[in-house]
C-alpha cells in the first residue's frame, strides 16, 4: 500500500521524518490499532487533504465508506464496522438479559 507516508530522502539515501510526517504517522499508528484497514486510513487521510475544514462525520464516513472502485479488501472495511456495532448490540442484549435473568433467580428465593 503506497500513499500513506511521502518519504523525503538525503542524497545519501537517508529518509527524512519532520514534525509533519511524525504526527502523520501517530495517525496511522491509531488507526491501525482500532483495526482500521490500510486502504480505510489512506482514504481518510486523502479526504483530509482535500476537507480539511470537515467536521469529524466527514472524517468517520471518509473510513467507513470505500469509492466504486476499490477492491474486495477496502469493502470489507464496511463489513468490520457493521460487525463490530453488531457485536456491540449483542453484548447491550446480553446484558439485559442477564439483569433479566437475575431479577427472577432472586424472586424465586
Amino acid at each position: 500500500m503506497s500513499g500513506l507516508l511521502k518519504v523525503k530522502r538525503k542524497k545519501n539515501g537517508y529518509r527524512i521524518y519532520d514534525a509533519d510526517d511524525i504526527n502523520r504517522l501517530k495517525i496511522i499508528r491509531s488507526l491501525r490499532c482500532a483495526n482500521y484497514s490500510l486502504s480505510a486510513i489512506l482514504r481518510m487521510l486523502n479526504a483530509l487533504e482535500y476537507r480539511i475544514n470537515k467536521n469529524q462525520k466527514d472524517i468517520l464516513k471518509a473510513l467507513n465508506t470505500p469509492e466504486e472502485n476499490e477492491d474486495i479488501v477496502s469493502v470489507c472495511d464496511r463489513l468490520v464496522f457493521s460487525l463490530e456495532k453488531a457485536e456491540e448490540n449483542a453484548r447491550e442484549v446480553i446484558n439485559i438479559l442477564n439483569k433479566i435473568k437475575q431479577m427472577t433467580e432472586n424472586g424465586k428465593s
